[in-house]
Formats: C-alpha cells, structure tokens, sequence
C-alpha cells in the first residue's frame, strides 16, 4: 500500500486516481474469515459422537470438528489458520449425529449469501458476527444438538490495507506544522478504530474509501505552502470534530446506538474528504460547484450535530447500563439455588414417548396452567422432570428440583424466589418490577411462602400485558421433598391460582402421590393435567428398553457384548419383574454392577434373592441390601458395623445439612480415607456430587436406612450416634470458634454494609463449623434418652465457657439470632441441664441476653461485643464471664443491674408517639401495632420491624385484630370504618367497610374467620362478612352509651360487649339478638371486656379501677372486683391456659391476677411511664405485648415474673413529697401509695419498713430540726408525726377544729416546737408540735398549697391558689404585710433565702420569682424557662441559688443574684417533678416524681454534657462518651448512637436509653426500669478498634 502511494504522490491527476483505483481493488475484497464455531447439545449417551463439516465452494476448510460422549456442552472449535469464506456464495454447513448402533442422523444448514453480505456490511462496527442455527426451531430431526453458533471476521487483506495505509500516515505526516498538527487526535481515532479488531473491524467501504483520500489530501496540503485557507478551514472543522473520541473508550464504541452514530460520521468523513481532494488537485476552490461549495457550511452544522447526538447516545447508554447493573443487583438478594439438573439424566430415547407428547402439547396449546405427574419413589418423575427441562428449554421460565438430602433445595421457601429470578431474567419487564418489590421489601430469604407468592410473583405479574408474553415454562420436581409440609401444600393452592393472572406461564410439577399433595390440588378448583405413573401405559415397555439400555452399557464395561451372550431371556425376565414398575431398581442394579468387582456373582446374587417383604418396595429394598452385603465390609463384623454408622451418620446429617467426606470425618472422628472408600463401595446409592458433598442417589434409600429396613450387620442406632454427634459437636465448637471468627475490621458499620460478608464468612467458617454450631442441639433432642454421661459433661462444660459468645456470634454473622433464640429455648426445656442448676442459669442468662439485647448483634456483630455485653447483670454466671474475658469496653459505673429483672420488659421500641392497639398473630411469630393511621409489624423475638408500614387508614387507628389463619388484619378506625389488609402483600383488601357513624372502638375475627364484630361510639354493635365485607344484619341495639370493647366466645357462637354505660351484653353471634344483660355492677365504663379460653367466664375492666369475673351463661358476678390499680383499666386479657389475667391500666401499669381466686400475682410491671392502652398474650402463653400513651411496644416475660417474686422497692406510686435530714444522712418521701419511706442518702437504698398510717395520699413532710421527727400531711385531712430512727407513728393530730380538707403543706418551725400546715380549706394552721393543738388559724381566699417558716422562725409564708403570697407573724398570727399579687395562677411551691432577706415563689404560670421581704417588692426579672406548671422550689444553703422543678419533667437551677438559668435543664424525671429539695452541704438537690421516683442530683451543676452531641464526629468520642458519662443522648428509635457519617457507635435498649441520657447521679430506688445510668468510658474499644474489647485470657 505504501509503495504504491508513494509512486503517485505527485500532482498528475491520472496517477493519483489508478493509485486510488488499486488500493480500492484491494479495500473491496468480498471476503470474510470464519473464526471459529460453539457447539450447545445435550449430553451424549455413550458411544454417541457429532461431527460437523464444511464442503462448500465458499469456504475451504482440511478439517471440521467432532464431539464425543463424553464432551462437555458447549463444546468451542476454532479455525486452523485463515478460513477465508466468499461472500457470493452460499456456506453449506452438513452435520452428523453417529451411533454405532442406531442410524445415524445427517443435517445439511445453509448460510445464504444475503446474509453473509450483510455481516460484511455490518463489520464496520460489529468487528466480528455471529450467526446461530436454534435446532428447536428448525425442526430437524437432530436429538441432542440444541444450536450452532459461527463466528466471523474480516479479511486479512482489509486489515492488512487498513493497516498500511496507517503506517503510511504515522509517517509522512510527522513533521506537519500548522494545520497538520491537528493529525494527532484524529490518527488517534483511526488507530483506536483499527486496533479495536473486535469492535470495527473491516471498514464499511465508505468509511474506508473516506480514510484512503483523507490521507491523500493531508499528504497534498503538505505539499503546497499555500493552500487555500478556505481548504484548512474545512480539514481543520473536521479535525475539530473528530477529536472528541480522545476520550472515549472501547466499552462505549461497541454500544450498538453509538455505532450507528460512526457509521454516519464515516459518510460524512467521506464527503468532505471528497470535496478536500478536489482542492489539494487543483491548488484552489475554483473546482468545485456553487452547490458543493455551499455545502461547507452544512457539513460543519452535521459534524456539529453528529457529535451532540454521540453524547446523548453515550448518557443513554450510561443510563440504561446502570438501571440494568442496578436491577441485576436487586434481584441477585433472591439468592436463587443453582440448577441442578442433567442431561444425562433424561428418559432414554424410546421411553416415555406418550407422556413428553402430552406434557409438549399441554405446553404449547394447553388451557391448563398446571400439569401434575405424581407416583411412587423411584417411578421415572425425575427423569420426565429433566426431559422436559431441556425438551422445553427455549421456554424455560425456570426449574427447581427439590432434594431432601440438600439443605437449600429442600427449603419451600427457596423455592420461588429461584424461580422468579429466572423468570425475570426471561422477562426483562417482569424483572424490573421484581427489582423494584426487592428494593422496597429488602431480603426474603425465609420469608412466608405466601408473602413470597404475593410479592415476589403475583404483584409483579399484576403489571404485564397478558397477551404480550410467550410462553414460559416452570419445572418443579420432586415436590414432596421440599419441607416443611404446610409450605408445600400452601405453594401447590398459590401456583394453581395464576391461571388468570399469567396464562403464559406454566408449571410443571412432580411428586409422590402423599394425600395431602393431592388435597392441595383438590383445595385449588384449578384445572390441572395429571399424570399417575403407576396406571401409565406401556411403562413395563419403557422399563424393559430401559433396561436394555443399561445392560448394553454393563456389556461394554465387562467386553462382553451383546448382553445376550450371558443374560437368558428368562433371566431378562426375572430382572423385569423386580424392577416392576420403578426405574430407580434399573438405574440402582445398573450401578451396582457396573461397578461390580465379580459382575457374574453380583448379577446371580440378584437373581437368585427372594423378597420376603409385602412392602411396596421389597424388591428395591431387597436390592440395597444386597449393595451393602456385597461390599468388602460385609466380611467382618467390625468394618460392617463402622459401615453401618457412616451410613447412619450420612443419613442423620442430610436431615439438617450434608456434609463433604472431610467434614464427617471430622463428626465421626474417622479417616477421610475410609469414608471416601465406603462410598466408593456403595458408589450404586451414595456419590459425592460436583461440590463434594456426600448424597444418596435417590430418596428412597433414606427411606430404607430410617426405617431400618438394612440387615441387622450395617444397623447402628441413631439415638446413640445423635449423642456422639453432639460431643463431636461440641468438641469442633471448643477448638475452633474464636473471637471475631469474620475478621471484621471495624464496629462502625451494620452487618449488611460489609464488603464481602459472605466471602469472609466462607473462607472463615468452615462447613463442618457451620454445621456444629447450627445444628448440635438438634442432635440433642434425637438422642432421647440414650445420652451418654461424657456427651452431658461436654454440655455442661460448653455452656459454661466464655465461648458461648462465639457460638452466638455465628449465629449473628449467619443473620439467624432468632433462631439462636429457638435453640435457647430447646436447651431450657431439656432434662440434660434440669439437673445442673449452674448449666440452667446460664441457658437462662444466654437466652434473656438474646431476647433483651439481641438487637444490637442482628444488626452489626460488633456490637455483640461492644454494646450488648455492657447490659448484662453484674451478678449473674454470664456478667461474671463476660467481665472477666471482655474487660476492655464501655462499662456501668453506676446503675448496672444484679440480676435479670423479672418485672422489666425483654425489649421495648421507642416510636416517639402513642401507640392505640396491639396483636399477636396467630403463630406468635409476628406483632402488630397500629399508632396514627398506620400499623406495623415486628418480629417478636427480636423487636425488628420485618416490613414497611401498613399506610392507608381513614383515620387514627383504633383496634385491630388478626384472623385466625393469620393472613389477614382487620383495623377499625377513627373515621367509623374498618379495613382489612392483606398480612403478605401490606395492601388493603377491598374496600373499607362503612355503616358505623362514629368511632370504632373495637373490632375482632370469630373464631372461624368468616365474620368480624365491631362496637362503636355510635352506641352499636355490627356484625360483617369477612369475605365480602358486607354487614350481615342490623346493628346490635341496647347499650345506652359508646361501645368500647368486643369479644367473640372461643366456641364462635357469642358476643360480650362493653360499653361507657357501664354496662356488659352479651349477644348471640348467629341471630344478633341479646341474651344477657345489661350487666351493671360496675360504676365506671366498661373498657375491655374477654372470654375464658373454655368460654365459661368473662372478665371485664372499667374505668372504676377495677376488673370484675363474670358467668359467662347467667351474667352473674363470681366473688370480689380486681382491686389494685390506681386508675382505669383499659384492657384484660385471659392467659391461653385460662389461669391467669393480665391487666393494663391507665396508672401505667400491668398486672398479673389468678383467675380462679382474683389475687394479684407479684408485683406490678414496671416499664411504661404513660397510660397503657392494650395488652395481648402470646399464644404459647410465655409472653405479653404491651402498648402505651409513652410511645414504646414491650414484650414481657410471663414465667419469670410469676416463678420470681421481687419484693417489692420503692413507692408503686407518685412521690408527692421529699426532704433531707438535717445530718444529709437519709431521705424521706412521701407518696400516692399512702406511704412514706427513709432512704440511705448515700447508698439509696431503703432503710427499714415503710411508714404506714395515713389512709391516703401524702401530700408533704418536713424533719424536725434535730433530725428526730418527720411530721407529714395527707389528703387524710390529717397531719403525722414519725419517730425519725423506728419509723413509728407518734402523733396523729386530731382535726377537731382544725382543717377541715386536705393537707397540702407541711413545715417546721427552725426550733422545732411549732408546725406550720396549709390546707385545701383555704387556712394556714400553727400547730403545738408536743401536744398537736392548734394555736392559731388564718385563712386564704383559696387553698393553701406552699407554705414555709423564715429561717429566724418570726414569720411564715403561705401561697395557695388565689394567687397570693402572704406571710404571717408566727406568734401572734398577724398578716405581716398586705397580701401581694404574685402570680397570675396558683403558688405551687415558696422558700425563704437563708439569710431571710428574700422568698422565691414558684407557679403554675410556670414562672418563678424572687420577693423582698421587707417591702413585699419583687427582686430582679421574672425567671422563665419551665414550658409546665412548677411545683416546688428551694433555696441552697449558701443562697447563692436555688432549684425549682416542674410538670414539665425537669429541675433547672438559678442563680439567685442574677436570676439567670445556671446550665442546661435537668432531664431524667419521666413524669412531672413534685418536690425539690438541697442538701445540707449544698452539694445535692434531690426531687420526687410522680415517675415513683427519687433522683439525686449535682448542684448547682456538674461533669455531664451540656450540649447536644448527636451530630458529633465519631473521631469526637468524647463529645459523647466521657470517661465518666452521665448524660449520653442522640439514640435513634432503634437504640443507635450515631455519627454524623452514620457510622455505629453505641446501642442501648429501649427502657435503658433514657438512663444513659438521665442527667441525675442516682436514682431511688435503683430497681426503677428509668433509673439513671453512668457509663465508665475509659477501657472503651470502637471502630478500627473494636477487636481490643477481648481480654488476655480469652
């Protein structure tokens, strides 16, 4: 190509076109390479072999290519040399399919040469073609070739012109200036175009006729100095143009759309090339046209367009592939099981024929959806399943084949999200839509079947065309081996049911013919095909060519062909009439003795066995017995014995997980040698698949070993091996679980963030490790009884080690915490640990670690470590271990508990919003709650919520309930209807259900789910049809006010309503007409009402404070109300067993009572700090759900609580009242409970008993002076005095003309002999404090609620509801000075300064102030910062401050010369403060609670944070953690501290956040579930250095 250029590069005219026309010649070749061929066929019978050849006059080729049977699919050949094929003539392709002994089947293909023309034209951008002969379309008459794809290049001689004319240019255009200086971007895309061979290949010719004059007229505007500016300008646009592609790169240049852009720059390129070389000729413009030159400016506008259409293209592209990479990453979380199917495991050819006609018809013209072959074990259904998977595979939607022996293709519920996944690979628009169900719903790994069906399936296919799709196929076999039963019935129903929704989309089941499978196909009133094997036609036909089949295939083996040669045809018979009509007898015999070491004996040993078995499957059995007898082992006792527990041992694992041989060996403490040759022995029923794992080959041997249907020689008893299990087991636990088994780098990051979790989990955890730890326990309920002593010792030893923890964190990096929950469970139930009470009590701490703190490591599994382990109890076995090997963490100074505590919930979820309803679903699996207009559901073993939220109410949810089967939520709501959801998909199911005119209140399925009650503010009671949800009969009429609550009678047959008339009916379910009633003992509404679990009684709960039990068949009263709670009950439940009661209240709390003799049982639940609105059992009985005005949900233990009784600590009510000794030694407090108590002010701990004598609430107290006495005031009308050291009433002050109400305020004069009280009947009273007479009396005009002495004890301050602050002469009683108008509402709390200068006086205007003593003038500003009423304030010692505290929860501290707010708010109370009170030293403020409580405070302020850090940077611990922190805040409602990256730093239960956020240095009484908590930060480990929280000895 050079040289020829080069002769020519002068300025003649003629010279320059006979170059072109040469170099043209050669750029026009009509010529291809064939590169090479693929192959795809089914797997070939033995002694089968393909050969393809080309004999064509297009193409010479020495040779073709042939495959064997032994070749694997696809079989890739590629060409000898250069194949050069002619485009003007056809390529004849002619193919074989040889046998030696059958005909051979010959196929002659033909690529016409259209179409090779038209892959030459294409190859300008392609850079190679393929063309495919799909054999299932052409009807050839081919078996197992299934497609033949070639593949093509272009020519050698255009990629070796293309290539000289490159080098050509890199050369003469070296030392261009000017313009030619552009050359290097555009050689750059020509060089980038040619060397991309796969990308552009041989040039369309246009394209390279452009590149050839191109050249021409760079190498002739080199030559003329002056060429015509208008000629550079043009080169140079073009230039400009083409530079672009510099960045470019081959990814994009091979997108079908960018290359159609190339294609048309090319012609472009050619044009202007065109109109360049007439200029380079001639040296001026003056050649060309008018028309060509005004063309100039056009093509710059086409260049100009040609490239924004290139970028958009390229954005496109980009676009497209991201939405591709991004819906391929969703539907990779389906996790779909690999195929696992065969061709070789196909009918033999001749067999089956009538049954693949019917199944291929039935697939493409069928009205059915379904197609059902059930028959017995070993009957061919795997066989048909795999002929018609690759008889059908150009429609294949996707196959499952089910295995018992295999952990994942035995899961029901794997099932369908592997089909989906390769359906929506099938189906691009069905894909999208599964992507985007994946990227709302997130994982479904385990999810309920008909949550799959509905999500997964049903919802996308809902959005395709019905019409627009062609048919796909899905193979499921061996259905009756996918477990557990009720999801295969459930998937059977869900599959029959797409006939309407997706007539294009088949499936094709198999299974034995178990009556339930057939019940399931009966339940779906489906049309389906069905096939039974057993009364199959010709099926003894189909086993006799089976048969010969394999006994060629034995001849071959023993070089004893044909087979008649040594097989009577007698004997052929015998073997027929064993087989019967199973093949899995053939495909067995044909193993056995194909590996038979003595094929002679072998085959006489079956011949000559009798079956003496009235089994079904005697013969086959028969012939497993005579597998394991002809092994070497049989010779000796010991090696059959060793036989038989490896076989035991195969079959015990493949229950739960099989194992490789390496793995169970280790189980068994076994040669992996032996193993291997055992199966090597009894290679006819055991083989190690491709992945190493050791299975049987059919199922009905597992069958024949479980049902010790083996000779007694190879028996071994599964109870003994189930114990040896468990210590091997336990043996692989101890040595080789280790701390952070993953090697997970940091504790920043969730579990699902982590790069490679799955990777670094399989290279980490090994099978036979995963296998111990997931399943020993298992092994442990098999083995019964027969647990050896040294297998409970390895128990024992196991559970009480530190390793435990590592156990569970496989568990956490598995993602199966609930299922560690499960085993817990088992282990506490079991006989083993019953007798070592030590093993007991730490399966009991392990499991309340689970259940309480198993948030934490469900989420990120550093955080077992790093956050969980910091809430365990101190005292118990597991807080000793964990202290002892996991020192270096963040620890409790102070508020860490002893032990489990039995009243405080397992777990609780923070929704930062009130919480109206609450069910358990029917399993006790799953929880919901409804809050606002929205209901959601939680896991209720671990509190994780497991979907999105159920949007959609009319109005606030009110009830809710779920159906019996527990697919469906019915909810009733503030707008007056109900609506029913579907559980699966979170959908409404039809429409709501309207016909109340108020508030529904109540709503309940009956018992059979076919109806549903609901009771409303409307006064009535409606009965609806849950299918239709249409209203069965009228309103149920007679309850005079609001119906609160409803119930059905276990039995269905009755209805117990209950009302704001304070009333009970009870109504008849069928006819709606009332029975009994109205019910009218109590004396407030009725707002829950309940059956006994036997129907005979009913308990109902009031806002009278009680509950009341009632015969459920006379509507009479059974003995005495329920009588403990302070306020309304809101709702009762009967416990599953009927035994006990559980009660919520509006006091907040929860109550459990003996049904039988209504006595309360231990003390009250402590958790909920606001009115508990609904409480339901779990159906096992073990559990209750809790829901409150507080926000939270709380799960509680029901047997701890009722086996534990705590005495009780601390007030079970409001504290009223609290004050300090003189000596600062002790606290005492006054309460709702009638009650006060002394506290150690040191230890916070109660000193001696409770000081009992008033009959109600203690409203205030003072101490004495000396510290001797405690003088108090109650709601009584009477005032106590308390011997301070015995707690002994020692006076009780007669009111005989004294207060007439309640005694609001109580104080002592400074020397102790006089008693000052203010009270509700507006007066303020000195008392004598020796004799208890009243001295003088004044009176306020509204009551008197503050009242104090002045520090010299010459005066006394009263403040009381009219708003008025006076003070009095403490002699003479005189008003001191004239009333002054102090606040705009009632003076709540008064306290004078020490030096008696000042009063400061607190409100419910929620404002503060300061008051001159002398001239009754206020002192400084007005102090505001409370957002509620202030009910107590009090001076410091020193009078340099003083506290107040509020309805609004907090304290907050003033300065007293300022009137400035000192620090931050005091957070901690979860209720309204009542009384605030300093030390003597100064140093504390103290304060009671309507939260039961007493905090202790540092005063004026102390080392806590006073900024809100949860926005802080995780580098920034401190800003959270201090060394010492009492005030930790930022958690999210799942209890996570994070950073501003997100990352993890810190997690706390839900009743555990707010003490780590409470400011107060303690709390009285510590068992308080709200008491404060200070972290000790400074052996902390996070982040990247998380792994240091283990200990040296660990």
């Amino acid at each position: 190509m050079s040289q020829a250029i080069e002769e020519h590069s002068g300025s003649d005219t003629q010279g320059l076109d006979t170059s072109k026309s040469q170099s043209q010649a050669r750029l026009d070749q009509r010529e291809l390479q064939l590169i090479g061929a693929t192959l795809e066929f089914n797997a070939l019978p033995r002694r089968h072999k393909i050969s393809v050849n080309f004999q064509s006059e297009s193409v010479i080729l020495k040779n073709g290519f042939e495959v064997l049977h032994r070749t694997s699919s696809p079989f890739d050949w590629k060409a000898e040399g250069y194949a050069a094929v002619i485009v003007e003539d056809d390529l004849r392709i002619f193919i074989k399919e040889n046998h030696f002994k059958s005909k051979n089947a010959k196929y002659m293909l033909t690529l016409p040469k259209d179409d090779l023309s038209d892959m030459l034209r294409n190859m300008a951008v392609q850079g190679h073609s393929d063309h495919v002969f799909d054999f299932a379309t052409m009807g050839s008459p081919m078996k197992y070739i299934k497609s033949l794809t070639l593949t093509f290049g272009p020519s050698k001689e255009i990629q070796d012109a293309l290539n000289g004319m490159l080098t050509y240019a890199g050369g003469a255009l070296a030392d261009t200036k000017s313009i030619l200086e552009k050359m290097g971007p555009t050689r750059k895309l020509l060089s980038l175009i040619s060397s991309f061979s796969d990308v552009i290949g041989d040039l369309h010719p246009a394209a390279k006729a452009a590149m050839f004059v191109f050249e021409a007229v760079c190498k002739k505007l080199e030559e003329q100095e002056s060429a015509n500016d208008a000629a550079k300008e043009l080169v140079a646009g073009m230039l400009d143009i083409l530079s672009f592609v510099d960045s470019v790169d081959e990814s994009m240049m091979k997108l079908r759309i960018t290359a159609d852009i190339v294609k048309e720059m090319f012609k472009l390129i050619e044009e202007v090339a065109g109109l360049a070389l007439k200029v380079a000729i001639s040296g001026s413009w003056k050649g060309l046209l008018l028309s060509e030159a005004g063309r100039i400016p056009e093509m710059q506008l086409q260049f100009a367009d040609l490239k924004d259409k290139y970028d958009r293209c390229v954005s496109h592209e980009i676009w497209n592939a991201l939405e591709r990479q991004g819906i391929e990453n969703q539907l990779d979380k389906l996790k779909p099981v690999a195929n696992s199917y065969s061709a070789k495991d196909c009918c033999l050819d001749g067999t089956r024929v009538d049954v693949l006609t019917q199944i291929r018809e039935w697939a493409s013209l069928g009205d059915s959806n379904v197609f059902w072959v059930h028959g017995p074990a070993g009957s061919g259904k795997s066989t048909i399943s795999t002929s018609v998977t690759m008889m059908l595979e150009s429609s294949l939607g996707g196959t499952f084949f089910c295995k018992r022996d295999d952990e994942l293709r035995r899961k029901a519920t794997n099932i369908l999200p592997t089909l989906v996944f390769r359906l929506a690979v099938s189906v691009p628009d069905f894909g999208r839509h599964v992507a985007e169900v994946m990227k709302k719903e997130g994982n479904f790994d385990g999810s309920p079947v008909d949550r799959q069906f509905e999500l997964l399936l049903l919802g996308p296919l809902k959005h395709l065309r019905n019409d627009a799709k062609s048919c796909h196929i899905w193979v499921i076999d061996a259905l009756d081996e996918c477990y557990p039963q009720a999801d295969r019935e459930l998937l059977i129903r869900k599959l029959c049911t797409l006939q309407e929704v997706a007539p294009w989309l088949k499936i094709f089941m198999t299974s034995r013919p178990y009556e339930h499978i057939k019940s399931a196909f009966k339940k779906s009133n489906s049309s389906v095909n069905e096939i039974d094997m057993i009364v199959i036609q010709d099926t003894s036909k189909d086993i006799e060519l089976y048969l010969e089949a394999c006994l060629e295939d034995i001849a071959e083996k023993q070089g004893q062909l044909p087979y008649s040669d040594w097989l009577s045809g007698e004997q052929k018979r015998r073997l027929l009439e064993k087989a019967a009509s199973l093949f899995v007898w053939v495909s067995t015999m044909h193993k056995y003795l194909m590996a038979a070491t003595d094929f002679e004996a072998s085959l006489n040993i079956i011949l000559e066995t009798k079956s003496y078995s009235n089994n079904e499957f005697g013969d086959l059995y028969d012939l497993y017995s005579t597998v394991l007898k002809g092994t070497e082992a049989a010779q000796y006792t010991s090696h059959s014995k060793f036989m038989g527990k490896v076989i035991t041992a195969i079959v015990l694992v493949s229950k739960h997980s099989p194992l490789s041989p390496e793995a169970l060996a280790s189980l068994l403490g076994a040669n992996v040698k032996s193993i291997k040759n055992i199966v090597a022995n009894l290679e006819a029923v055991l083989y190690e698949d491709e992945v190493h794992i050791l299975r049987v080959h059919h199922p009905s041997f597992l069958d024949y070993i479980e049902s010790n249907s083996h000779p007694d020689l190879f028996q071994y008893s599964d109870k003994i091996l189930n114990s040896q299990l468990v210590e091997a087991c336990l043996k692989e636990l101890s040595v080789h679980l280790k701390f952070n088994i993953c090697g997970l780098e940091t504790s920043y990051l969730a579990n699902k963030d982590v790069k490679d979790l799955d990777k670094k989990i399989q290279e980490n955890i090994s099978q036979v490790l995963r296998y111990a730890a997931l399943y020993w326990v298992e092994h442990m309920e098999d083995s019964k009884d027969s647990m050896s002593q040294s297998t409970k010792q390895a128990i024992i030893t196991f559970i009480g080690s530190f390793k435990t923890l590592y156990w569970i964190e496989i568990f956490s990096v598995f993602g199966m915490v609930p299922q560690a929950v499960n085993i817990m469970e088992k282990l506490k139930q079991h006989t083993v640990v019953f007798h070592d009470n030590s093993c007991l009590d730490i399966i009991n701490d392990l499991y309340q670690f689970l259940i309480r703190f198993g948030q934490a490591f469900v989420h990120s599994t550093p955080h077992l470590y790093c956050s969980a382990l910091t809430w365990i109890p101190q005292e118990t076995q597991l807080g000793v271990i964990t202290q002892k090997h996991f020192p270096n963490r963040i620890s409790i100074s102070y508020g860490q508990e002893h032990t489990w505590a039995s009243q405080q919930a397992l777990w609780s979820v923070d929704l930062k919003d009130y919480i109206n309803c609450v069910a358990f679903s029917p399993d006790g699996k799953h929880i919901v709650t409804g809050t606002r207009n929205i209901m959601r559901i939680w896991d209720a073993a671990t509190g994780h919520e497991t979907r999105e939220p159920l949007k959609g109410h009319e109005g606030g949810v009110t009830d809710m309930d779920y159906s019996p089967d527990g697919k469906s939520i019915v909810s009733g709501t503030r707008s007056g209807a109900l609506q029913i959801w579907d559980v699966v998909t979170g959908q409404q199911v039809g429409e709501p259900l309207k016909g109340h005119t108020h508030i529904v209140n109540a709503v309940s399925y009956s018992p059979d789910g076919k109806h549903i009650i609901s009771g409303s503010y409307d006064d009535t009671l409606r009965v609806w049809n849950a299918a239709s949800g249409l209203q069965e009969g009228g309103p149920l009429e007679g309850h005079t006010e609001g119906v609160l609550d409803v119930a059905y009678s276990p039995d269905g047959r009755y209805i117990v309503s209950g009302s704001m008339d304070k009333t009970l009916r009870i109504w008849d379910a069928v006819s709606s007409c009332q029975l009994l009633g109205p019910l009218e003992w109590h004396t407030g509404g009725v707002n829950a009402v309940a059956y006994s679990p036997d129907g005979k009684h009913i308990v109902s709960g009031s806002n009278d404070n009680t509950m009341r039990i009632w015969d459920a068949s006379t509507g009479h009263l059974i003995g005495e109300p329920l009588e403990g709670h302070k306020n309304s009950v809101y709702a009762a439940a009967y416990s599953p067993d009927g035994k006990t009661i559980i009660s919520a209240s509006k006091d907040s709390s929860l109550r459990i009572w003996d049904a039988a003799t209504g006595v309360e049982i231990g003390e009250p639940y402590k958790g909920h700090t606001k009115a508990i609105y609904d409480v339901r059992c779990s159906p096992d009985g073990k559990h209750f759900v809790s829901v409150s005005y507080d926000g939270t949900l709380r799960l509680w233990d029901v047997e701890s609580h009722i086996s534990k009784k705590s005495p009780m600590t601390g007030h079970p009510s409001g504290v009223n009242a609290v004050a300090y000794s003189p000596d600062g030694k002790h606290i005492v407090s006054g309460s709702d409970d009638f009650t006060l108590r002394i506290w150690d002010a040191r230890t916070g701990h109660q000193v001696g008993e409770p000081l009992e004598g008033h009959t109600s609430v203690v409203n205030a107290l003072a101490y004495s002076p000396d510290g001797r006495y405690i003088v108090s005031g109650s709601k009584d009308e009477t005032i106590r005095i308390w011997d301070a050291s015995t707690g002994h009433s020692v006076e009780r002050f007669e009111l005989k003309g004294g207060h007439k109400q309640y005694v609001y305020a109580v104080a002592y004069s400074p020397d102790g002999r006089k008693i000052a009280t203010g009270s509700h009947d507006y007066t303020v009273r000195i008392w004598d404090a020796t004799t208890g007479q009243s001295v003088i009396g004044k009176e306020h005009t509204g009551p008197v609620c503050s009242i104090a002495y002045s520090p010299d004890g010459k005066e006394i301050a009263s403040g009381a509801k009219d708003r008025k602050l006076r003070t009095w002469n403490a002699e003479t009683g005189k008003a001191a000075k004239l009333p002054i108008e102090a606040h705009s509402a009632r003076i709540q709390g008064l306290s004078y300064s020490p030096n008696g200068m000042h009063i400061v006086s607190a409100s419910d205007d929620n404002t503060v102030k300061i008051w001159d003593v002398i001239t009754g003038n206020q002192v400084g500003i007005t102090m505001e910062g409370h957002t509620d009423n202030i009910k107590a304030v009090s001076y410091s010692p020193d009078g340099r401050y003083f506290v107040s505290g509020s309805t609004d929860k907090t304290l907050r501290v003033w300065d007293a010369i300022t009137n400035h707010q000192v620090g931050k708010a005091l957070e901690g109370h979860t209720q309204g403060v009542t009384s605030v009170y300093f030390s003597p030293d100064g140093k504390r403020v103290i304060s009671g609670s309507q939260d039961k409580t007493i905090r202790v405070w540092e005063a004026p302020q102390g080392d806590r944070i006073d900024e809100d850090n949860s926005g802080a940077d995780s580098t920034e611990l401190g800003a959270w953690l201090h060394k010492s922190s009492k005030y930790v805040k930022g958690f999210d409602n799942l209890g996570w501290l994070k950073d501003s990256h997100n990352n993890l730093i810190f997690w706390a239960p839900g009743d555990k956040k707010h003490g780590v956020g409470d400011m107060s240095l303690m709390t009285i009484p510590h068992s308080n579930p709200y008491h404060s908590i200070t972290l000790d930060c400074t052996k902390m480990c996070l982040g990247e250095k998380w792994a240091n929280v283990q200990g040296f000895e660990s």
